[in-house]
């Protein structure tokens, strides 16, 4: 764990970038929840490093996603934020992108798997194209039309909200 843990800690504060405030997570908290789903019952089967911090991003996800869900079913009613332009908006909104884009890319992976994964390592982790080739084990030509394709089938599937 003790080699692993700073860069689970860089790919949690990545992901939760944007949602910090929204879903009332600590860092080192998605980072101990994802732990604990990828160990708990059972030992992960990893083929390679690469192949593990796939693992923990998409349990991560999931966190992320499981948080804003519950979020959402709450009885209150979410706060309003100020967004990037010093803007009033909706709590609510943004998580419900959230779980809107989960369920595309659930769709999407059924499609897809590739393509699912790509989408998942740029929009969630933040990585370049580079950097995904690597992961996924494929070239970066590849990647980049992975992208082009998943933008336009995420932005069909979201309403041309993407």
């Amino acid at each position: 764990m003790q080699a692993v843990y700073p860069e689970l800690k860089a790919i949690a504060a990545n992901l939760m970038r944007s949602e910090r405030e929204r879903l009332h997570l600590q860092t080192t908290g998605l980072v101990h929840d994802a732990y604990i789903r990828l160990f708990g019952e059972s030992t992960v089967a990893a083929a390679n490093r690469s192949h593990f911090f796939f693992l923990a991003r998409r349990v991560m996800r999931q966190i992320l996603t499981d948080s804003a869900r519950a979020r959402l079913a709450s009885k209150r009613t979410p706060p309003q934020l100020t967004d990037a332009r010093g803007e009033r908006t909706d709590d609510g909104l943004r998580l419900q992108y959230i779980l809107d884009l989960n369920r595309a890319l659930d769709r999407l992976e059924a499609v897809d798997k590739r393509v699912a994964a790509v989408v998942e390592l740029k929009f969630f982790c933040d990585l370049d194209l580079p950097s995904i080739a690597e992961t996924l084990k494929v070239s970066e030509r590849t990647v980049g039309e992975d992208w082009r394709f998943a933008k336009k089938w995420l932005k069909t599937e979201l309403g041309g909200n993407s």
